[in-house]
């Protein structure tokens, strides 16, 4: 039934403002977009700020309307709605649509950054995976750059120096999995909106997230250990239905395209100085470091890498070791 209302829901988006005239040929091409997190987060901010930009400069030839967040489509239904043109751009991580593209799995699992992978030919190639399997154009990975901590309501065990985890409890997601159960940790699977009441209950002791998600979620007033170092890559995805995308005139393809691939480097500069500023803040308000060194530090990094990509060879065999060859050092 949930999913009746949220087409409903999108179509009457879509519709909105649109039913006066028969578009002209010079008319300006609207494009409505979603994003997986709401806009008080981040990283839809840094979208929005992105959205301001093509806005400005592309001023009556094309328009980004942002429709919303999960309260528009759900996360995890988001890569169907924008493959089967509910809506037209996604703002998303791969991570929501792994049963759909495993090969994005490849985004998380890098070590490179997006000019990097544009660079070498690793963009193009998933770029053309998306093109085939989710019917939608690879516009940017967006905000790159940044990696994952494990944070902690409980002061981890240690052995060997690196941590030992078992017996906590963590929330986790597809691309953390085989991590934390390696590290000793229990799974829980969680819907993002249900971690803060978790936290607040005991009922996960911990879960594995960007710096700056556990002060936008306010998740900070349980936390009390992170471990460094970090591990995997902020794996964020702007896709346009390919129907649509193709439907622009070649002109507004390629100014879109141009400010996409600007904006990667844009934001991914912006959050570098915003990790600093959010390491500060959060020892200042009392949180603990773990930082593991040396071999059990490489170890430790290494392990996470080595899982995601031994799942993503598991789900894609043909494309796995093609796609860590332009991904992963």
């Amino acid at each position: 039934m949930h999913k009746v209302v949220w087409i409903v829901a999108a179509v009457a988006v879509l519709m909105t403002g649109n039913m006066a005239v028969a578009p002209s040929a010079s008319a300006e091409e609207v494009l409505r977009a979603v994003t997986a997190f709401n806009r008080n987060v981040r990283t839809p901010k840094s979208f929005l700020r992105f959205v301001d930009v093509v806005n400005r400069e592309m001023k009556g030839t094309l328009r980004i309307d942002y429709a919303g967040g999960p309260e528009v489509i759900p996360p995890r239904e988001q890569a169907v709605a924008v493959r089967n043109g509910a809506i037209d751009i996604v703002y998303a991580p791969p991570n929501f649509y792994l049963g759909i593209v495993p090969e994005g799995g490849a985004l998380g699992a890098s070590d490179k950054t997006p000019m990097e992978v544009r660079a070498n030919g690793g963009f193009a190639m998933l770029a053309d995976i998306m093109r085939k399997k989710l019917n939608a154009h690879f516009l940017a990975w967006s905000d790159a750059g940044l990696g994952f901590h494990i944070f902690l309501t409980k002061k981890p065990k240690m052995m060997n120096g690196s941590v030992d985890l078992s017996g906590l409890k963590l929330r986790s997601t597809p691309i953390t999995n085989k991590f934390f159960s390696g590290l000793g940790a229990t799974n829980v699977q969680m819907f993002i909106g249900d971690i803060y009441s978790a936290l607040e209950r005991g009922l996960i002791d911990g879960l594995g997230t960007p710096l700056f998600v556990v002060n936008d979620f306010s998740w900070d007033k349980f936390i009390k250990y992170r471990i460094d170092p970090g591990f995997l890559q902020v794996d964020i995805a702007t896709v346009v239905n390919l129907d649509k995308w193709n439907a622009l005139p070649e002109a507004s393809r390629s100014k879109l395209q141009s400010l996409a691939i600007e904006n990667e480097k844009i934001s991914y500069d912006a959050f570098q100085k915003d990790q600093q500023a959010l390491r500060a803040e959060q020892a200042k308000r009392g949180l603990e470091t773990i930082a593991l060194e040396g071999e059990a530090a490489r170890k430790f990094r290494a392990a996470a890498f080595e899982n995601l990509w031994a799942d993503i060879k598991r789900r894609s065999p043909d494309m796995a070791d093609q796609l860590r060859a332009k991904f992963y050092n």
